[in-house]
């Protein structure tokens, strides 16, 4: 049974660090372009601040457990493995992406999609 949760904590890690290089890639398709291109792909930003410069930063959120549980011992282990990501963009006063950033252990490639329409 360790051997097994072994395997899956095992292939989840490596798997996100493929993950990783394809997000840091599709965030890098963002820089130059405006901030209502970016909403329009991603949605309403979960939060925001200014920067004293003009600049602001917004930030875009997502949290996801999986629960594995150990029904061989009383009283039922259970482990929680929390997934995480925290992607931050730098947009200039001209609504322009300047930069960004990520922190977390599920952090997934969403390319730029240009296609997608804001509805109001």
């Amino acid at each position: 049974m360790k051997i097994k949760k072994l395997v899956i904590i095992l292939s989840i890690f490596l798997s996100s660090c493929a993950t990783k290089v394809n997000h840091d890639q599709a965030l890098d398709t963002w820089l130059g372009s405006d901030l209502d291109s970016l909403i329009r792909s991603w949605g309403a930003p979960q939060s925001g601040y200014g920067l004293v410069n003009g600049d602001q930063i917004i930030e875009y959120k997502a949290r996801s457990a999986v629960h594995l549980k150990n029904h061989t011992t009383a009283p039922y282990n259970q482990r929680e493995i929390l997934f995480r990501c925290v992607t931050r963009f730098t947009v200039s006063s001209s609504r322009v992406i300047t930069n960004w950033s990520r922190e977390g252990n599920d952090c997934k490639a969403q390319p730029k999609n240009t296609n997608k329409t804001l509805t109001l």
